[in-house]
């Protein structure tokens, strides 16, 4: 419902996690982010190809970066094949955080086989602020609409994984 950035794809090698991990850093402490850098040997990763589930169980490392106490934490999560699907909603952070959040992406894709970006607020596509800007308010419309429309539904909600639900 809200403005969220979901990205996907391979890195090209080791080599290239490595690299990311070290733009992910800087891009954290440049901005005075916080973030942890992870590693699990086993843990399920929940994801959807095509509208179907495609979870995948094993082996995960990357790095949380906490890029807005406003926004979902940027999670770069990366199982044995070097895969990653994520997602992070920006919309109730400053419009700053979103542009950042596309930028830090840009500067990544070059590690990639292929990097896949749905922006739903139109930015990576676009670069164009009006049009985010417009895609934000227009999202904030509609979650005000379903609270009039019923009066049972209440949020954002932040979740125990940092994950923000609009309304429950």
């Amino acid at each position: 419902m809200g403005v969220t950035v979901h990205f996907e794809g391979t890195l090209k090698s080791t080599t290239d996690f490595n690299e990311v991990i070290n733009k992910a850093t800087v891009f954290a402490t440049d901005n005075n982010f916080e973030f942890e850098i992870f590693e699990f040997e086993n843990k399920k990763l929940y994801r959807v190809k095509d509208d179907a589930d495609w979870d995948y169980e094993g082996a995960t490392k990357g790095i949380k970066i906490k890029i807005d106490s406003a926004a979902e934490p940027l999670i770069l999560e990366f199982d044995s094949n070097l895969h990653l699907q994520e997602y992070c909603k920006t919309q109730y952070a400053s419009i700053k955080v979103h542009m950042k959040l596309i930028a830090f992406l840009r500067t990544i894709k070059l590690h990639f086989v292929m990097l896949e970006v749905l922006d739903e607020g139109e930015y990576w596509e676009l670069n164009d602020v009006p049009t985010l800007q417009k895609n934000i308010t227009d999202a904030f419309k509609v979650v005000e609409k379903a609270k009039k429309e019923n009066p049972n539904l209440n949020g954002p909600y932040v979740t125990d994984d940092d994950r923000i639900v609009d309304l429950m």
